[in-house]
């Protein structure tokens, strides 16, 4: 009989167990604060088990988590392989600072598409009661001003106060965000829109927490052929007034498209039409008389989702009054069109 012995034919590797490591994006910064968690494990795991610290857990490789309650939380995460498992505490790894109290535009930096020396863009976020910013002459009917500041960070931001000197007010105006902060309309998200705009100090709460580095006072039309304001001021929002609740990623948002009946119908002089966006929107709100002509335009742009407050003063684009009757409303947000019928009477 013949024996075949083969040397060293098996071979047998340890079952070494996995190394659990990871690392954040951001570790710090006000709430509500969103972190992108990066698996930097080895030894091929193949799950992930992540306690963040504040109640929330998840099983992704590399998750992203919101804080949404001020805190310093500690993070772990356990990940398990076909031989063992190993788990990774960071303690006190991530701070949560909370809503920064007053407005966050003060002495920041501010610049405007143009001004008239010495009454610079700086005058207007100085917090002095006299000291005011002039922009340069513009047609009233199409300035295109803005003033724009740069917040220094990402805030939460769900309230903005303008304070416009005498007559030199924007009948129609909007509130901007942005996270780049460019010069292209692209680049901005409105958040709020004023298409009756008065004299004197305007102050706005937005239906929904908006994300910004950079905030815009964006003008579409003036009241005289400059615009004078003493402040423009921005606060950052509450997380927990606004539907935010610890171990939640985000706002309570609206999940469908809707124009509501504008209010108080009939109306005279000014009437708000609400309209509730489940995403991200191009929108385009306009108004028509009772024969199909067109009236105004009072909404053009990106809105972001959630409910937003317009207001209409019963003047056309020109700016001039309309005579009493009845008005189509119609709604257009990626595909979703809806029309209201407004009465204005004398």
């Amino acid at each position: 009989a013949k024996t075949l012995v083969k040397e060293s034919y098996i071979s047998v590797n340890p079952c070494l167990p996995p190394d659990a490591n990871f690392s954040a994006t951001v570790v710090s910064g006000n709430a509500p604060l969103t972190v992108q968690f990066v698996d930097e494990s080895t030894g091929d795991p193949t799950a992930w088990s992540w306690d963040f610290g504040d109640g929330a857990t998840s099983t992704e490789q590399s998750p992203t988590h919101q804080y949404t309650l001020s805190g310093v939380y500690t993070v772990k995460l356990t990940v398990t392989s076909a031989c063992n498992y190993n788990t990774e505490t960071k303690t006190n790894y991530i701070t949560v600072n909370g809503v920064p109290a007053g407005n966050l535009a003060r002495g920041k930096l501010i610049t405007a598409s143009s001004t008239v020396a010495p009454y610079s863009p700086e005058r207007a976020a100085d917090g002095s009661a006299t000291s005011y910013w002039r922009s340069g002459s513009a047609p009233k009917a199409t300035p295109n001003s803005w003033l724009r500041v740069d917040l220094g960070g990402p805030y939460y931001l769900n309230r903005a106060v303008v304070k416009w000197r005498d007559s030199h007010f924007a009948k129609r105006y909007r509130f901007e965000v942005s996270t780049t902060g460019g010069d292209s309309d692209s680049e901005w998200t409105t958040v709020y829109t004023n298409n009756a705009g008065e004299r004197g100090t305007q102050d706005v709460t937005f239906s929904t927490l908006s994300p910004a580095r950079y905030f815009r006072l964006r003008i579409d039309q003036n009241n005289k052929n400059d615009n004078e304001i003493f402040e423009l001021e921005c606060y950052a929002g509450k997380p927990e007034l606004n539907g935010i609740t610890k171990g939640l990623a985000a706002v309570e948002l609206p999940d469908h498209f809707e124009l509501q009946q504008n209010y108080p119908n009939p109306f005279n002089p000014s009437t708000t039409m609400t309209f509730e966006l489940a995403d991200l929107s191009e929108v385009r709100l306009t108004i028509y008389n009772s024969t199909g002509q067109l009236v105004n335009k009072l909404v053009d742009g990106t809105f972001a989702r959630g409910r937003h407050q317009i207001v209409w003063d019963a003047t056309d684009e020109r700016g001039a009054r309309v005579t009493s009757g009845v008005y189509i409303a119609v709604l257009q947000a990626n595909g979703f069109v809806a029309k209201r019928k407004l009465v204005l009477t004398k």
